[in-house]
């Protein structure tokens, strides 16, 4: 293989690397963002009055 051509080859490989970098982030992001509008969902039904349980 020319240098050239070795060259072009590990372009292609950082950029396919870079890529998948990206995708893994993206998905880390989209993960945070559901555990926190869990969490959130959470704090908002301990915030409500629960009914009070009368006994029969």
């Amino acid at each position: 293989m020319s240098d050239e051509e070795t060259e072009q080859v590990e372009e292609q490989y950082e950029e396919e690397e870079e890529a998948q970098e990206e995708e893994v982030q993206e998905e880390e992001e989209v993960q945070e963002d559901a555990v926190a509008e869990e969490e959130r969902e959470e704090d908002e039904e301990e915030e409500k009055p629960r009914p009070k349980l009368t006994a029969p």
